[in-house]
């Protein structure tokens, strides 16, 4: 009983820890913007990562472009 006790407790400790550990897969892509509207594939992008930025380098706030 205590070795599946011992054993349960190290499989969920190392599932844990390398369930923390972030994905390198992601890709930064840069797009000089000399319109007003441009067109990308969307379906790559990751919400969470997806940033829009100025001319002065700050972030703009999802209200002030709009993804089609």
């Amino acid at each position: 009983m205590i070795k599946k006790v011992w054993f349960l407790l190290l499989f969920f400790v190392g599932f844990f820890a390398n369930s923390q550990n972030n994905s390198s897969d992601f890709r930064s892509k840069k797009i000089m913007v000399t319109k007003d509207t441009i067109k990308f594939d969307t379906i790559p992008i990751n919400p969470q990562n997806f940033r829009v930025l100025n001319r002065q380098k700050k972030i703009l706030y999802p209200t002030e472009y709009k993804v089609l």
